[in-house]
């Protein structure tokens, strides 16, 4: 029997409450959904809710850990919400890698981090459309001086 994650999806961004215990065939069928979902919705940002999960053993974390991994290969953005006190001490102790892994405590701050997110990557294109501009205004100016420059004076 197939484990479901309730998922849905907003301002663009997918939510993945989970709120079943995390077994070795939960967890990979968790990580189908989610990979299955950013692929058929063409999202980039999402958010893993592990709020209610308050076990996790080193396999179910690692196989979390991957599908935010290969979410990020298919071109979206995952942060994990909500890991309860238990489930942090288990990832220290067990001196797990996650550099590449962004959490946040509840649903709401992974929401403004991905909004961040989306502020960043509309001022990157704004930046690069003044560049152009300025760089075809440059041109038009350079094109202008050169003109200038071939026009014979009639009356020398």
């Amino acid at each position: 029997m197939e484990a479901s994650v309730g998922m849905s999806i907003i301002r663009n961004c997918l939510i993945a409450n989970i709120q079943v215990e995390l077994y070795d065939s939960t967890v990979l069928s968790i990580q189908k959904q989610i990979l299955d979902k950013i692929q058929t919705s063409e999202i980039k940002k999402g958010v893993i809710d592990l709020s209610t999960v308050s076990v996790m053993d080193s396999y179910a974390f690692q196989m979390i850990a991957d599908t935010v991994r290969m979410a990020s290969y298919q071109g979206a953005t995952i942060i994990l919400a909500g890991l309860q006190p238990g489930v942090v001490s288990a990832i220290v102790d067990l001196d797990f890698d996650v550099t590449d892994i962004q959490t946040v405590r509840t649903i709401e701050d992974a929401m403004e981090q991905l909004a961040v997110f989306a502020t960043d990557d509309r001022e990157e294109s704004d930046e690069l459309e003044e560049e152009e501009e300025e760089e075809e205004t440059e041109e038009v100016s350079d094109e202008d001086s050169i003109a200038e420059q071939e026009i014979p004076d009639d009356d020398a």
